[in-house]
């Protein structure tokens, strides 16, 4: 009697458990999960591979959905798996129009980099993120976790009437250099408000310091498949230039091309004192990155996400590099920054409903601040923080003093694209900035060789 009775509890007990797995149960946090065999797999082109803690970030947040829905398994490819090559320009915009363009593509969730322009002019057809993209904004919860002036008309403007993914990626253009080598040379660099004559006289300094240490340090760095001279001069550009509106119009006039010849003139007068290298040709990006930390260059020009390369290669001296903010003629009202949407659900994808789900469950304040904490980079997903510096991290000092300075007046930056002076439709004129800060022309040759390129391209 006392084994039957055994027995019944047994079947009664395994039951139980059988009913609870198929059931939802909820983890420690209270989140629920959906406990049952995966029957879905989410194809998802990622980012930030080899980038330390943003990769990280990225792993961690396709593994939480994962347990938090597991009826679907995140398959977690890199570009740099499956087409991503430095040495093809345009292997991004050919990626992304081969997914859109097809019946249906074989990633639920795309890279598209922020990069409306490029795959606009790749595509031949401004309206190609309407056409085939799925658009965020139709979404309340979306709208509620973005900030408001990322989701309003203007913002959707960018991507003609609609909003492809979360904004989490956020960045700020800075001039970088190690405190060590500044300490060392004796340069106590302005983290806001510098100037051109600042900028012109640490030159100066490195410069002097060069000859009479027998040392080779190369005052701002430069190399030859990641240029950042352009963010620098157009800085300088738009600080000359009375009015910044102009340059957003599509077109060229006297008064840019006056600014612009002044930014020549001071990229002249930085040649004099050895500021880039001649050999940037031979120096590549990804073999370059521990220059500044190594004492090999000084200045480094790039946004606030170099932090995460310099972290995965040497996370204590990544520690020692500063954010500064990028110099000017005279004061600017506006600043190169802002917020960037990595990813997208193509309309032809095969789980496009999943893919919907899981780019919402990125757009959350939880993710904000694990993506503040872990890449040191301001974010456009509203997070539960407090916008306030304590002093305790330069990094999110700087991110805070620029937010407080510029706000929402800040211009997303393409480093190739030279519009902001020509307009978009002469983009592919050659500047010269290079040549001239590398003392191969004078502001002079390049301006007439400019004037020349655009009467060809009347």
């Amino acid at each position: 009697m006392k084994e039957g009775l055994l027995i019944v509890i047994i079947v009664l007990f395994v039951a139980s458990c059988s009913n609870s797995l198929k059931n939802d149960s909820k983890d420690q946090s209270g989140k629920v999960i959906n406990v049952q065999k995966a029957s879905i797999q989410l194809n998802f082109v990622g980012h930030w591979l080899y980038q330390a803690k943003r990769e990280d970030l990225v792993r961690e947040i396709a593994n939480e959905y994962e347990f938090l829905n597991q009826n679907c398994k995140v398959n977690l490819v890199f570009p740099e798996d499956i087409y991503y090559s430095r040495s093809k320009a345009d292997c991004e915009e050919e990626f992304v129009s081969q997914q859109l363009l097809a019946e249906h593509s074989k990633y639920d969730i795309i890279r598209i980099n922020d990069a409306y322009l490029k795959i606009a002019l790749y595509m031949k057809d401004p309206d190609w993120a309407k056409k085939y993209l799925v658009d965020f904004s139709q979404y309340p919860e979306f709208n509620r976790d973005a900030m408001p002036e990322l989701v309003n008309d203007s913002a959707k403007s960018k991507w003609k009437g609609m909003i492809p993914g979360p904004y989490l990626e956020g960045y700020n253009y800075s001039i970088w250099y190690d405190r060590d080598l500044a300490k060392e040379i004796g340069i106590q660099v302005k983290q806001l408000d510098m100037t051109f004559e600042d900028l012109l006289q640490y030159v100066k300094t490195i410069d002097a310091y060069n000859k009479s240490h027998n040392t080779n340090i190369i005052p701002i760095h430069e190399c030859s498949d990641w240029s950042t001279i352009n963010p620098l001069a157009f800085r300088l550009f738009l600080s000359e230039l009375d009015d910044w509106r102009e340059s957003l119009k599509d077109n060229y006039s006297e008064r840019k091309l006056n600014a612009f010849h002044k930014t020549l003139k001071a990229f002249e007068e930085l040649s004099k004192y050895h500021a880039y290298s001649k050999s940037w040709k031979q120096t590549e990006f990804m073999n370059s990155l521990d220059y500044p930390m190594k004492h090999k260059s000084f200045f480094y020009v790039n946004a606030s996400w170099m932090y995460n390369y310099w972290q995965k290669i040497a996370s204590k001296e990544a520690l020692n590099m500063v954010p500064n903010e990028l110099p000017v003629f005279k004061p600017s009202p506006v600043y190169f920054g802002g917020y960037s949407v990595m990813w997208a659900v193509p309309k032809n994808a095969p789980n496009r409903d999943e893919a919907v789900k899981f780019l919402l469950f990125m757009n959350k304040p939880d993710v904000a601040e694990k993506w503040s904490r872990y890449a040191k980079c301001p974010t456009g997903i509203k997070g539960n923080v407090t916008s306030v510096s304590f002093g305790k991290d330069h990094f999110e000092d700087f991110t805070y003093n620029i937010d407080k300075k510029y706000g929402s007046r800040k211009l997303s930056f393409n480093y190739f694209d030279n519009n902001l002076v020509l307009g978009v439709s002469r983009n592919s004129v050659n500047m010269h900035t290079i040549d001239v800060a590398t003392g191969i022309m004078t502001a002079e040759e390049a301006m007439l060789e400019i004037r020349k390129q655009l009467k060809k391209n009347k």
